[in-house]
């Protein structure tokens, strides 16, 4: 056996690099395996914005980053009818996007017939988490954005640049309110009302799905829905989550659910590349 002290201090330290490689790689295999294993526990990552079709570059490629409401539902779906998985973990990472996208995704994991688990990263926020909202169990950290239950249809005119720029805007349009929030036109006062309106319409829908998804009063609910961020230390306290802990804890969780030693496998995205024969 070579004696630390007789190492060189570069020698120590590729040592010392190589044994963490070693540990993490042991401890990823747990956690991430390929989407064909045999695996018990189905782990569907929703990371990055959330939209509802996927985006391509130009050279037919998928645009990275994004939550793909078609391929997550797609997951979900290949989860559920899979015999041998017998439970399902939503590991979010996503500052939110599109309600539309939430509320299709969210529909998913309510037809879940075995048990769902939301472990909150980073961030999980806003329509992020009106997803983990309808999971049996939320893990997060204490540190984790967790909530921000709030809407936003807020934008930027051109109006100012396009003047400055010898632009001029020609409205030809059908409808009063058809070319509402066009960026190349100021808003009119109806047009702010009416999206005002539009955007309390939505938060209420989203804040009357948090309470019932979490069975907390809705009065509750509205009075912290002011869009700012919660952290997970305070958001078990007002019982927006269930646990403060991290893949650990949810895989003690599961096991003890379960009845039975878990075995997680990332289940990987369905979407192809255009480019792909």
């Amino acid at each position: 056996m070579l004696k630390i002290k007789n190492l060189k201090r570069s020698q120590i330290i590729i040592i010392l690099s190589v044994a963490v490689i070693i540990v993490i790689g042991a401890f990823s295999f747990h956690f991430y395996k390929d989407k064909n294993c045999s695996d018990n526990v189905a782990v569907i990552p929703i990371v990055g914005e959330l939209i509802s079709s996927p985006r391509y570059n130009a050279d037919g490629s998928i645009e990275k980053g994004d939550a793909v409401a078609i391929d997550i539902v797609a997951q979900i779906r290949k989860a559920s009818e899979d015999r041998k998985i017998k439970a399902i973990v939503f590991m979010i990472d996503s500052n939110g996007g599109d309600i539309n996208t939430a509320e299709e995704i969210t529909r998913a994991v309510k037809e879940v017939k075995k048990p769902t688990v939301a472990i909150i990263r980073s961030m999980g926020v806003s329509s992020a988490y009106w997803i983990a909202s309808a999971t049996g169990r939320i893990f997060a950290l204490p540190t984790s954005g967790t909530i921000d239950i709030g809407v936003t249809n807020s934008y930027v005119d051109n109006v100012e640049k396009n003047k400055t720029d010898g632009l001029t805007f020609h409205q030809i349009s059908f409808g009063k309110y058809k070319d509402m929030q066009n960026p190349d036109k100021i808003l009119t006062p109806d047009e702010e009302k009416l999206a005002i309106a539009q955007t309390t319409e939505v938060a209420q829908v989203f804040i009357k799905e948090i309470a019932e998804n979490r069975h907390i009063p809705l009065e509750k609910i509205q009075t912290i829905a002011d869009g700012s961020v919660i952290l997970g230390q305070d958001a078990i306290k007002l019982g927006l989550i269930d646990e403060l802990g991290s893949f650990s804890d949810v895989d003690r969780y599961l096991s003890d659910t379960l009845k039975k030693n878990t075995s997680i496998c990332i289940f990987n995205s369905e979407i192809k590349d255009k480019r792909e024969k």
